[in-house]
């Protein structure tokens, strides 16, 4: 048997990973902050839906995949300590690596008074890490817009905030609802953002689009793999192609 197409194997294998990604999409399309990943393939999918799929199954298909920023829905939780970015920013976290850069503003105090995220990892504030005092209830704590916290008159600190202006799509994610700068990008303080006490960022995810796409990515899968059988391939070789 002749080896499999090369253009038709690139193109399953491109079709298994937009699969991953939009299963990935779906599976946090309630994650607080979450940015979905986008790709080249929605424009794809506006000429494949065109044509059939098993004419066009032999076709290299190449996917670019990107991050969509856009904003998300702001929801209120009335807790002292969530926090939602309006506009373009993004709140700092320390990690062992470096610094991480996150939408996800559910903040906590750790045992030893200082700010911290979801995962227990330090919220950076523009002075160092934030601590709030023993005696300090949640319930008395104020930010401002500006990310100023204050309870009872004192001032405890600011939550950093930072921009990227258009070197935001250079960011790479890193798990845990978090980002990374390279090394030739360097964050700005934010001056288009402010933080809304209170309130949570959803998901950007619309998991209407995002089923539609995985229904047609399935087919299109499905008539590549037909146009495999139909050539005469050998088992072996479908598993192999199948299994990415």
């Amino acid at each position: 048997m002749n080896d499999i197409n090369p253009n038709l194997r690139s193109s399953i294998s491109a079709l298994m990973k937009e699969y991953h990604t939009i299963t990935h999409n779906i599976a946090n399309a309630s994650t607080t902050g979450f940015k979905r990943t986008t790709s080249s393939f929605s424009n794809i999918l506006d000429d494949k839906k065109k044509a059939s799929g098993v004419k066009e199954a032999g076709k290299e298909l190449e996917i670019n995949k990107n991050i969509d920023f856009s904003q998300g829905s702001l929801e209120e939780t009335s807790k002292s300590l969530d926090t939602a970015i309006t506009g373009e920013g993004f709140f700092v976290i320390q990690t062992p690596e470096g610094s991480n850069y996150t939408r996800n503003g559910q903040f906590n105090i750790n045992q030893i008074g200082q700010l911290v995220d979801v995962e227990g990892r330090i919220v950076s504030g523009d002075a160092g890490p934030i601590v709030i005092p023993r005696n300090i209830s949640e319930s008395q704590i104020n930010i401002g817009s500006d990310g100023t916290i204050s309870a009872e008159g004192a001032n405890l600190g600011k939550i950093q905030l930072v921009e990227f202006g258009t070197d935001v799509a250079k960011l790479k994610p890193v798990g845990g609802n978090c980002f990374v700068a390279p090394q030739d990008v360097m964050p700005v303080a934010a001056s288009n953002s402010h933080i809304n006490q209170g309130y949570c960022e959803s998901s950007n995810v619309n998991t209407v689009n995002e089923t539609i796409n995985l229904i047609t990515v399935s087919r299109m899968y499905e008539a590549s793999m037909n146009v495999i059988m139909k050539n005469g391939e050998s088992t072996k070789s479908i598993l192999n192609v199948a299994m990415g």
